[in-house]
């Protein structure tokens, strides 16, 4: 259920980008203060409010909420972005082979140490390679480029 709402919210701030509100949507949104971002989310669940007092909004309180979290998300990336606060870097694991992906360390399940993992991965005949990234999409591009 959480993975579903999680999936929503991240396709609902997909979307927000997609407007590309004055030409650069975030750049758009690093303009905005923490004040407008709080009217912003007060706004939408104001919104949610009436629909579950009166039924006159036209969006339901499920999809104004959805929209509140991806502005909240829009909130954070936004003053992230001001701070210059980068994401942790870790360190993954990258199989570039007919089906790549990427295993972050951290990820990696207790029954299998990393190197059981590459060694596996190694038998099969593909090619492996240990990149330092933000998250997976990072790791794989960089892997593509070793």
């Amino acid at each position: 259920m959480m993975d579903r709402v999680l999936a929503e919210i991240q396709e609902e701030r997909q979307r927000q980008r997609a407007l590309a509100i004055g030409g650069n949507t975030d750049a758009y949104d690093e303009q905005n203060t923490v004040n407008d971002w709080v009217a912003y989310i007060c706004a939408y669940a104001g919104r949610a409010a009436e629909c579950v007092r009166n039924k006159r909004e036209m969006q339901s309180f499920r999809e104004n909420m959805v929209k509140v979290a991806a502005l909240a998300v829009a909130a954070i990336e936004s003053h992230d972005a001001s701070l210059d606060v980068e994401m942790p870097k870790q360190v993954f694991l990258v199989c570039l082979g007919d089906a790549p992906m990427a295993f972050s360390l951290e990820d990696v399940g207790s029954d299998y140490t990393i190197e059981q993992w590459y060694r596996a991965y190694v038998k099969l005949g593909e090619r492996m390679v240990f990149v330092e990234a933000r998250d997976e999409q990072e790791a794989m591009e960089k892997a593509k480029e070793e």
